[in-house]
């Protein structure tokens, strides 16, 4: 439903420019209800529904940007945020609401007036900002969801930011692994912390039970692969449960921080890799869907 609202709003010729101050162009779209109650709930969650998409739209755009100016994949840590913040400025989006729309817009205005919408110049400064919640739990969303993530709609993934320095530690401990099952191996693990929500250890814990939509006594992750994985791919390795654990504590020390004896993905050592163009391929056991 939230989608043919929507639609119904993007087939209107626009009544005037778009701009800050009528950032839909004068398009409007009236709903009626048979009651107040339904009527308040569906003024609440429209809005929320097409939100969810539209955010997921502007932060791929986000991190494509990123990559062009980069030429890497982007972080999901401040660097991701200016980059969305630049593209909310460009299309005069108007995501979140109450307070953390008012700091959102406070960065777009900071973006304009200092760096004249230059998203080069932003990120060589890496200006102080702080993320607004809402954006923490709609990025959390988007990795994190079992259906509606980047990798659930398989459009991107989470990948280690420094490859190649993760596959030389791990050939130190586990000599003659190829190169390719070291990366494999790596995006299955992230894929199992973001399974978990253990990402970002300084995002509290009510904006992680929000996004994922349920609460935890304790969040964070032991921080291992899939255990059904590790005795599948045992005898195809020849590996033990002694070079296991040598690998996960690579994997843990390369991309992860600790947290009262849980660890959480570092939003620092790992990158998101747009995948449009990418085959992906679903398991037929578990249905997991992976590039």
């Amino acid at each position: 439903f939230a989608n043919l609202v929507k639609s119904q709003l993007l087939v209107q010729p626009p009544k005037m420019e778009e701009c800050p101050e009528f950032p839909n162009g004068g398009r409007k779209v009236l709903l009626f209800s048979d009651g107040r109650q339904k009527a308040a709930r569906l003024a609440r969650d429209i809005p929320r529904e097409v939100e969810l998409d539209s955010f997921r739209q502007a932060l791929l755009l986000a991190a494509q940007r990123f990559e062009e100016i980069r030429k890497a994949p982007a972080r999901p840590n401040i660097d991701l945020y200016l980059a969305l913040v630049s593209v909310v400025s460009q299309f005069n989006l108007q995501l979140f609401d109450g307070r953390d729309r008012e700091d959102l817009l406070h960065a777009v205005q900071q973006f304009r007036t200092k760096y004249d919408g230059n998203l080069k110049e932003a990120l060589d400064e890496r200006p102080t900002l702080t993320p607004p919640a809402r954006y923490h739990e709609a990025l959390l969303r988007q990795l994190c969801h079992p259906y509606f993530s980047l990798p659930a709609v398989t459009v991107a993934y989470v990948e280690p930011a420094r490859p190649e320095r993760l596959i030389r530690c791990v050939k130190r401990v586990i000599p003659g692994v190829k190169d390719d099952t070291i990366s494999a191996l790596a995006t299955a693990f992230i894929w199992e912390m973001l399974r978990e929500y253990a990402f970002d250890r300084n995002i509290s814990d009510s904006v992680r039970s929000k996004a994922a939509g349920y609460s935890r006594d304790t969040w964070g992750s032991t921080a291992t692969l899939n255990p059904r994985l590790i005795e599948n791919l045992s005898g195809d390795y020849g590996w033990d449960e002694r070079m296991w654990s040598q690998l996960h504590d690579v994997l843990r020390k390369e991309l992860c921080t600790n947290k009262e004896g849980t660890y959480f993905l570092d939003p620092d050592q790992v990158a998101l890799k747009i995948a449009l163009d990418t085959p992906w391929y679903q398991c037929q056991s578990c249905t997991q869907l992976a590039p």
